[in-house]
């Protein structure tokens, strides 16, 4: 079965999508988001959803970790939607968001969850075809950055 990913929009994360990503993350994770943590942050920073149809696929967010640096604090893409090039679509948008702001994103992507999630394995790939650099890398972390100018 061919899944048609045509009809992909990423639009303004707002309050009202709060719930339908915290079950599709929970529902792929086995794990809770914050509801007040995601409120606050969507508000003041970057934050982009991704609808096929009615259906939420994905979602993106960002916290400020400096004056002009953003963090890529959550993004994640429902895994028969993956290596479709949607995260790479999410993460370009999100990107020109933040450039009206910010002068760089860094992100943490860790396996400190691994016990919920099976599957979760490094995005290195992901990350560095999107032009981000590998800056540190510990045992169970690998901390990425991309400069927005």
């Amino acid at each position: 079965m061919s899944l048609n990913t045509n009809k992909i929009q990423i639009l303004k994360f707002k309050e009202k999508h709060i719930p339908s990503v915290i079950s599709l993350f929970k529902t792929n994770n086995n794990r809770e988001l914050s509801y007040e943590r995601m409120d606050r942050l969507i508000i003041k920073y970057p934050a982009l959803v991704v609808f096929r149809g009615n259906e939420l696929v994905g979602f993106a967010y960002t916290n400020r970790f400096a004056p002009d640096i953003l963090e890529l604090y959550n993004i994640f893409i429902s895994p028969e939607l993956r290596k479709k090039e949607i995260g790479s679509k999410l993460l370009i948008k999100l990107e020109e968001e933040a450039k009206k702001k910010y002068k760089g994103i860094i992100l943490v992507n860790s396996l400190l969850y691994k016990e919920s999630d099976i599957n979760k394995k490094y995005a290195t790939t992901f990350y560095l075809k999107n032009e981000y650099r590998m800056i540190s890398e510990t045992e169970f972390s690998k901390v990425f950055f991309k400069n927005l100018l």
